[in-house]
Formats: structure tokens, C-alpha cells, sequence
């Protein structure tokens, strides 16, 4: 073998030595800084649109508990027009500049959202809205890509949020109601039962900078205290019923509750009802918010891996290129 081809060979045998290293580091940088990229960039219009359609699920709901007026009609119009505009400005989000981006747990969801909204119900009310509408908002916008070891805990309150609404939205639906059946306590009861068991999940893991708020949250009794007067209200049985979907009621009345019938003790007052939005809004908010800041300060803690990540590639790629070019 002639010397040239020796040096060609080493040469050939450097080059790919090289792109074989400095690959797989620009791969792992390009998706570490795109999930970060597209997770700032999507989150905001995907919450607003969640937050739309969780407001329209619930106008939706409410519109069977008496006769519609013009204004409920105007105020269900809006809030549609207002969904519809979220929609797109999710859609031109997703469809900009981030397009040229590795695929990302945030442009994953983003999809999934904008597929479900791409044809939402017609004019439907009570629990039928309930159940048309739910299905639409299962995105949790958070991305597990972003939010690294927090990423569960942050799932979990995030899912805890939406039960809580649906919880809002279930009763909006049997609102017009005089009594509740012990068909509704029990639906209210396993979403309550359950929007407790996930809240209690999200208490592990979360980022340092948001845990004790998170603590004061979940110490505070005024919501579960308000859901208990809801879904007790004025029943034999006055024990905490969201532990079991079966715990609802006495005995004594379970033959005709559990056909749908009214419990004539368990009436619903206007006063109840208040108390109920003036907690509900204000823990679904803080709630929101909390889901917001932590992962806000899961991104911020995973910072060091998106720089460790760039610095390796560029190591890698920088050292291996001028290897080769010391050869040439």
C-alpha cells in the first residue's frame, strides 16, 4: 500500500472516527435545547386555550339549569369565539418557526390538543356538556422532556387542577337542581376522592422553590371542607363521602338514589353555591399558578444539562474538527 494511500485511509478513518463522536453529542444537544425552546414557546397559548375551553365546558353545563336567556346565549357566542381564537393562536404558534425543531414532549401535546379542538360540540348542555367537553382538555401542559425528575409531580397536580374543574363543571350541571341524587353525589364524591389522591402524589418531587407553597395548599382544609358541604349536603350520612364512590347516602334511601331520584334532604342553597365558586376560583387559580412557577423552576434547574449538553457538542465537534484539519 503506497504511503498516499495510507494517509487516505487514516484520513478517511479520522473524519469518521469523528462524525461518529460529534453525532450522537449535536443530536442530544439539538433535542435538550428544543424541548426547552418549544416547551417556552407553546406553553403559554396551550394553557390559554385549556383554560378556554374549561370556562366554555362549564357556561355549557350551566345553560340546562334553567330557561336560556339572550345573555346566557351572548355569553356562551363570546366564549366560543374567544375558544376558537386560542385554537389559532396555538396553531400559528405551532406552525412557526418552531416547525424546523426536533419533536419535543411540548409539539407532541400541542398536536394532540389542537386534534381534539379541531371540531368542538355543537350546542349541548347539562351533563351532556360535561361529558363532550372533558375529553378535550386531558392535556396536562406539562412536558416531562423539560420538567426531568419533577416531571411526574407536576403531572400530578396538573391532573388534580383539572378534576377540580370538572368537579366545578359537574355541578354547574346539576345546579338547577332543588336536591342532588345520589347518582350526582357519587359522581362528585370519586372526583373529589380522586383530585385529593393526586394532589397528595404531586407533594413528592416537586422543585424546592415552590414546595412550601405547594404545602400550604394542600394544608388547607377550606376546599375539601366546601366539597364535603356539597356533596353531604343535608344527607342522613354526614361522614366524608369522597373517600368511596359507593359512601354517598343512607341505606335507607339508596333504592331510589341510586335510580337518579332526588334525595329530599340533600338540597342545594344559593348560599352553598357562592361559597363554592369563591373557593373553587380561588383554589383553581392557585393551583394554575402553582403548576406554572414549578415548572418554570424545573426548567430552570435542568438549565445546567442544556449547557453541559451544547458544551459536549461543541466540544466534541470543535476538538475532532481541528484533529482533521491538523492532518490536512
Amino acid at each position: 500500500m503506497s504511503t498516499r494511500t495510507k494517509i487516505v485511509s487514516g484520513l478517511a478513518l479520522l473524519v469518521a472516527l469523528w462524525v461518529a463522536a460529534a453525532a450522537p453529542a449535536f443530536a442530544a444537544a439539538m433535542r435538550v435545547m428544543s424541548a426547552r425552546i418549544t416547551a417556552a414557546h407553546l406553553a403559554g397559548p396551550a394553557g390559554t386555550l385549556t383554560l378556554s375551553l374549561e370556562t366554555e365546558r362549564r357556561l355549557a353545563a350551566a345553560g340546562a339549569t334553567s330557561a336560556e336567556t339572550d345573555a346566557q346565549r351572548a355569553e356562551a357566542t363570546a366564549q366560543r369565539a374567544e375558544t376558537e381564537q386560542a385554537r389559532q393562536r396555538l396553531q400559528t404558534a405551532r406552525d412557526g418557526w418552531i416547525g424546523w425543531l426536533a419533536d419535543s414532549d411540548a409539539t407532541r401535546q400541542a398536536d394532540e390538543l389542537l386534534a381534539n379542538t379541531a371540531g368542538l360540540p355543537g350546542r349541548v348542555t347539562g351533563v351532556d356538556a360535561v361529558e363532550a367537553y372533558t375529553p378535550l382538555v386531558g392535556t396536562s401542559v406539562v412536558y416531562p422532556d423539560q420538567a426531568g425528575d419533577a416531571a411526574p409531580a407536576l403531572t400530578a397536580l396538573s391532573r388534580s387542577r383539572q378534576l377540580l374543574a370538572e368537579e366545578d363543571a359537574w355541578l354547574a350541571a346539576v345546579s338547577g337542581k332543588d336536591q342532588l341524587t345520589e347518582k350526582d353525589r357519587v359522581r362528585l364524591a370519586a372526583l373529589a376522592g380522586a383530585r385529593r389522591e393526586l394532589l397528595d402524589e404531586a407533594g413528592t418531587g416537586l422543585p424546592a422553590s415552590v414546595a412550601a407553597r405547594y404545602r400550604e395548599l394542600a394544608e388547607d382544609t377550606t376546599l375539601t371542607t366546601a366539597e364535603n358541604a356539597l356533596i353531604n349536603a343535608g344527607s342522613s350520612d354526614s361522614s366524608d363521602s369522597s373517600g368511596s364512590s359507593g359512601s354517598s347516602g343512607s341505606s335507607g334511601s339508596r333504592g331510589a338514589d341510586e335510580a337518579g331520584e332526588p334525595n329530599d334532604a340533600s338540597e342545594l342553597d344559593d348560599q352553598g353555591r357562592a361559597a363554592w365558586a369563591t373557593t373553587f376560583n380561588g383554589a383553581n387559580t392557585a393551583l394554575w399558578e402553582l403548576q406554572t412557577d414549578g415548572s418554570q423552576a424545573a426548567a430552570h434547574d435542568g438549565a445546567a444539562d442544556a449547557v453541559l449538553a451544547a458544551v459536549r457538542a461543541g466540544l466534541v465537534g470543535g476538538v475532532g474538527l481541528i484533529a482533521v484539519i491538523a492532518v490536512l
